[in-house]
């Protein structure tokens, strides 16, 4: 199954998506590396660039680089991430995207409340 992690940092320069971290998007699986179209569409939503891993099982090592960080063994902001191919946003695709989000959002809350 791929994997889309935001990857935010500090003190960069804001985007529309923060206003005080950028977010950099890393995606792992087979599947959104071998569909352009696929990773355009994930890249227009999140109006955001999105680089591919080149990772081989990423979510195996993610995982254990937590655990790492979480024992205080590592600093994951000092570790880079190992990344093949970007895609960037359609700004005009993605404002299509962020109003289709407004209207399900609309609908959902007269159906739930």
């Amino acid at each position: 199954m791929p994997q889309v992690v935001p990857n935010t940092t500090p003190n960069a320069t804001p985007n529309a998506t923060s206003s005080t971290r950028s977010v950099e998007v890393v995606a792992s699986g087979g599947a959104l590396s071998k569909s352009p179209v696929w990773s355009q569409i994930v890249a227009d939503c999140l109006g955001v660039s999105l680089s591919h891993s080149t990772e081989n099982e990423a979510s195996a090592r993610g995982a254990a680089l937590l655990a790492l960080e979480s024992l205080g063994v590592l600093d994951l902001s000092k570790l880079p991430a190992h990344r093949g191919a970007t895609v960037n946003p359609n700004d005009e695709n993605h404002t299509l995207y962020r109003r289709a989000l407004e209207r399900q959002n609309a609908l959902y809350q007269k159906i739930y409340g």
